[in-house]
């Protein structure tokens, strides 16, 4: 987890934008989840350049595809109950097109 602050404490409101490395067995890993992370660490260079007036959380974390185990690890740190939106930049399809879905992991958190 990397939290980008514009002060040294975390404050009321936080975006949260939750990404993870692992990929199912047989596909590449580029939509699931490579682009998206790519995305974040892009975001993360970003916002040290241009701060935001609100807090932003990167949760890039493993084992989603396993059973949502750094989602659900996330929600049991105290950081998650500042979070007041969720950024979703999930691709999901291994073959084929990808499309955006905010089906299961949207659940979790």
């Amino acid at each position: 987890m990397l939290p980008v602050q514009p002060s040294t404490e975390l404050n009321e409101l936080c975006s949260l934008v939750p990404r993870f490395l692992d990929s199912v067995l047989i596909g590449k890993g580029a939509t699931d989840d490579g682009v998206a992370v790519t995305v974040c660490l892009e975001m993360i260079r970003n916002l040290v350049n241009h701060p935001v007036k609100h807090n932003v959380i990167f949760n890039i974390n493993n084992g989603e595809e396993v059973g949502l185990y750094g989602a659900a690890a996330f929600m049991k740190h105290p950081w998650a109950k500042d979070v007041k939106a969720f950024v979703n930049l999930g691709m999901y399809r291994i073959l084929g097109a990808s499309f955006q879905s905010d089906d299961h992991v949207d659940d979790i958190y």
